[in-house]
């Protein structure tokens, strides 16, 4: 009989923002599991904004009911809470964090067992959001994933903080996207913490032929990519400085932002495309010059020095030059980029990587060593030990 794994996570199965949670899933699934994949809610509120693309797809699989995927190995879901905890006042009460799923309709937990997961081998909570599995399901095993250093979001507050401290006490093993968030975890109480980066299924790019996107139809020069959300992480004003420099080349954002449908260009070798379906970013990036990781390291310095970016390898993995701005856990990484640590010293690595020829399959090797294939292999081994 197939073990069974209950994955808890934020971002939806269906969603076009793929992150570390869908591909540590999916491994789960070819080693032979059966898998319950529980995305964050939609609430009333998420009627305020219809307009984001992020919410269509989650209102979808709701009303769907959830759906199987992977050869009907994988059920995915997404609640209806009639109100969830988040960053906001009031919404971010320790109350809420432990009982919203008593709010949610139809019964997430009815729903849940309903489809044969009552029981599983495995809980894994990928979100600080869903602590009450701990509770409200059995599980002979659990583990808590930390992909990005909470407390440095806008809105952190009490809830949030019991629950992020209540699943690394209570979970038999935390994994950590970063160094620094292992030291965390072990800090709060972990019974065990394992340094897991993030990584790529790098069969997305093993494709030779990727056909060049439409919306590159009118570029002419060289093209410099940005692909991932577009939030007060990214420096903007970095972007706009390389474009004035570089008035040759094509910068291209991809990715969900505030205001992304009505954003006005920085400048005319700027291009914001918003979110583009996950199948089609290896299009994008096979037939760009240059990945860009511009995060701002100097003003979100306790966020950013806990990320280990998963663009970094998607980027390599369509053989491209990296050029990043520079914090602890990426220096840690030592991979084959430029990093940087001013305006002139991005661009200055800029001119470089789009003069250089001849490294791509040194990247691409770099990637491959980081396949999600590689990286979950120490924790599945543990968690079949059951």
């Amino acid at each position: 009989m197939a073990r069974k794994l209950l994955y808890a996570a934020l971002n939806a199965w269906t969603s076009p923002i793929r992150v570390g949670s869908q591909a540590i899933a999916k491994q789960f699934v070819r080693n032979g599991w059966e898998v319950a994949y529980v995305s964050a809610p939609i609430t009333p509120l998420s009627w305020l904004r219809p307009s984001k693309r992020e919410f269509a797809w989650r209102k979808a699989e709701h009303q769907k009911g959830g759906g199987w995927d992977l050869d009907g190995k994988l059920w995915h879901y997404v609640p209806f809470a009639w109100i969830a905890p988040n960053n906001r006042l009031p919404t971010r009460s320790r109350w809420l964090f432990d009982h919203w799923h008593s709010l949610t309709a139809p019964n997430l937990l009815a729903a849940v067992r309903e489809q044969g997961f009552g029981e599983v081998d495995l809980l894994i909570l990928d979100t600080i959001y869903q602590p009450f599995w701990l509770d409200k399901i059995r599980h002979r095993r659990s583990a808590v994933r930390l992909a990005d250093y909470n407390a440095g979001f806008p809105g952190y507050g009490y809830g949030a903080k019991t629950s992020e401290e209540k699943i690394i006490r209570h979970a038999d093993y935390v994994v950590t996207a970063s160094a620094a968030l292992r030291e965390l975890a072990i800090a709060k109480g972990a019974k065990q913490a394992f340094y897991m980066p993030n990584g790529i299924d790098f069969e997305r790019f093993e494709k030779s032929n990727f056909t060049r996107p439409q919306e590159y139809g009118s570029f002419k020069g060289p093209i410099a990519i940005f692909v991932g959300a577009i939030g007060e992480w990214v420096d903007l004003s970095l972007i706009s400085a390389c474009a004035k420099a570089r008035p040759d080349v094509d910068f291209v954002l991809i990715g969900p932002g505030p205001d992304n449908s009505n954003r006005k260009p920085l400048l005319p070798n700027v291009h914001f495309l918003g979110l583009r379906p996950p199948e089609r970013i290896p299009s994008f990036l096979c037939h760009a010059d240059v990945g860009l990781i511009p995060f701002r390291s100097n003003r979100l310095n306790l966020l950013i020095d806990h990320i280990n970016p998963l663009k970094l390898y998607e980027y390599l993995a369509a053989g491209l030059p990296v050029i990043s701005t520079c914090w602890d856990e990426l220096k840690r990484l030592e991979s084959p980029i430029r990093t940087a640590t001013c305006n002139d010293s991005f661009i200055a690595a800029l001119n470089e990587s789009l003069a250089e020829s001849g490294n791509s399959e040194a990247y691409r090797n770099f990637a491959r060593s980081a396949d999600w294939s590689i990286r979950t292999a120490e924790f599945i081994q543990w968690a079949e030990q059951v």
